[in-house]
């Protein structure tokens, strides 16, 4: 996951989509160029873990659908 310097992406693609209408960029990859990284997120687990997680994850989804019938 890339988090941008620049935390309002919604507002700037707005103004981006605008700058396109009006031809201040000429296109997607010349603002695309503008655009900062402030971190990458990286996954730090491994295969064997997350599928261990998402097998208990799925256990007591099932246990909560049992109680609820």
């Amino acid at each position: 996951i890339m988090r941008p310097k620049n935390l309002e992406t919604t507002a700037l693609g707005a103004a981006y989509l605008a700058g396109l209408a009006t031809g201040m960029y000429k296109d997607t990859n010349e603002i695309a160029k503008m655009r900062e990284i402030e971190k990458i997120f990286v996954p730090s687990r491994t295969l064997k873990n997350v599928e261990k997680i998402y097998d208990g994850w799925k256990q007591a989804v099932e246990a909560v659908c049992r109680y609820h019938k």
